[in-house]
């Protein structure tokens, strides 16, 4: 695991400093923090809370979260009353490609990985989970699905997890990156994440192959 801190001025442009782990393009293709909408700019406010909820904390934190898109992808999928998971794909489990019987339908699966994708936008603890499942957006088989709905029911146990931005004035930016070794069983390809934090907050989070 690689650490870098940098410390940026307040008010200061974001030509202040650059994590040297990163390359400018992964950057620009990163996982950051949702744009806070101002609702006067636009008459359905429901557009804007189908996207993600902002709620203000009692510390002076913000959290924002997709809570209602969670419970609303929930129900589509019919898991509403299913048990909650503690963990977000099973350990147990390693996905093979072109192992396990093929779906019916692939569109499915494939509708369901994107909206998973989509929700990526403030749960960065299934971010790696997801970059697992949309290894098999071509060709889905049943275990990939099962392993889906597993995730479907992790989520479940906390719909209002999200990103915490932290009233704290710290302006300390650092950066975490680390990869696996070729770990993967089909491609023996590695697996790389990174995780940047402004003060105590996420702010842009990325896993890919």
């Amino acid at each position: 695991m690689e650490s870098i801190s940098l410390n940026v001025n307040a008010g200061r442009g974001s030509q202040g400093g650059r994590a040297s782990s990163c390359n400018e393009s992964s950057v620009k293709q990163s996982r950051e923090v949702p744009v806070i909408f101002d609702s006067s700019s636009t008459n359905n406010t429901d557009v804007l809370n189908n996207y993600a909820s902002i709620e203000s904390l009692k510390d002076g934190g913000v959290l924002i979260s997709q809570r209602k898109f969670v419970l609303d992808l929930l129900k589509e999928y019919e898991c509403s009353n299913y048990t909650s998971l503690s963990s977000p794909l099973d350990p147990n489990v390693k996905l093979r490609a072109k192992e396990g019987a093929p779906l019916y339908d692939p569109t499915y699966y494939r509708k369901l990985v994107g909206k998973l994708n989509f929700l990526t936008n403030t749960r960065m603890d299934i971010d790696f989970n997801v970059q697992q499942l949309s290894q098999f957006m071509q060709d889905p088989r049943l275990p990939h699905l099962q392993a889906a709905f597993h995730l479907l029911r992790y989520i479940k146990k906390d719909p209002t997890l999200g990103v915490y931005l932290s009233r704290n004035s710290d302006c300390t930016m650092r950066a975490y990156c680390d990869s696996d070794w070729a770990t993967c069983p089909d491609s023996r390809r590695s697996v790389s994440g990174y995780l940047v934090l402004l003060g105590d907050s996420p702010i842009s989070w990325r896993s890919k192959k």
